[in-house]
């Protein structure tokens, strides 16, 4: 008997350290952040504030940009989001207090035996009950920083979705609606026949044969893609937007240019 009861015991103390014992790796420690900006501003700089387009004094601009922000459906999606977070962290910390239970009952039953008369019985019951989790292995606390950890991501999202607003707005208002919408309009145009234009002469060379062709052209256009972006933005930051620009314009003259010499692909008609 008493080999079965410390056998009974050891197994018990097995499955609590087993339960002790944390699976996967551990996390990795958060990167060292520095403590201030690796450049300083000017002296006379102003702080950015959170209503920033205000400093301009265009009350046509603060009118755009706070009818913007309460009719945007954007807004809106994000407000809800970060109220669904935080219901979400008072749902989790709940789980840190008892819980309490409790109903009642009232009931009333009537019988009548065979040639007898009916009798009647009343009955009522309550019950009260508590319960409480002892958070032994850190679980509801895990849940709870989770939790808090979601809502502060929630609102950095709402935040983000603000700025993009805001900044959208206020570039459009800067340079006139019209002109920036002519000139998106402008943008797309380009693009549309540049895709087209050069795939059509693709299809003139293979003529209608896919393989290398097909596969060099698809290629030097994803290098053009990748490689772009990267030379602006290092310009960009090497001199100014200026620069960035005036070197893209050079570049897209010189496809231009190239165009002007290129051999006609398409089959011309044969005259006698």
């Amino acid at each position: 008997m008493r080999r079965r009861l410390a056998f009974l015991l050891a197994v018990l103390a097995t499955l609590a350290l087993g339960a002790c014992a944390t699976s996967g790796s551990p996390s990795a420690p958060a990167p060292g952040m520095p403590g201030a900006w690796g450049e300083s501003g000017a002296s006379d700089a102003i702080a950015l504030t959170r209503d920033w387009w205000r400093g301009f004094g265009s009350a046509e601009l603060s009118g755009l940009i706070d009818a913007a922000l309460s009719a945007s459906p954007d807004m809106g999606i994000a407000a809800e989001h970060v109220r669904q977070a935080e219901a979400q962290v008072r749902i989790a910390g709940a789980t840190l207090f008892p819980v309490l239970n409790f109903s009642a009952g009232t009931g009333r039953s009537e019988t009548r035996p065979q040639g007898g008369s009916w009798s009647g019985e009343n009955s009522s019951s309550a019950a009260l009950s508590a319960s409480y989790e002892i958070d032994l292995w850190g679980r509801i606390a895990s849940g709870v920083r989770s939790a808090e950890a979601s809502l502060r991501a929630t609102r950095f999202d709402q935040e983000t979705v603000r700025l993009t607003l805001v900044a959208g707005v206020a570039m459009a208002f800067a340079g006139g609606a019209p002109l920036f919408l002519a000139g998106m309009a402008l943008y797309g145009t380009g693009s549309a026949l540049l895709g087209v234009s050069s795939a059509a002469v693709v299809g003139d060379v293979i003529g209608g044969r896919g393989g290398t062709p097909v596969a060099a052209f698809q290629m030097a256009s994803d290098a053009g893609a990748f490689v772009g972006p990267l030379v602006a933005g290092a310009l960009a930051d090497a001199a100014s937007f200026q620069v960035a620009f005036l070197a893209t314009a050079a570049v897209s003259g010189l496809a231009f240019l190239t165009t002007l010499v290129m051999p006609e692909s398409q089959p011309q008609p044969r005259t006698l």
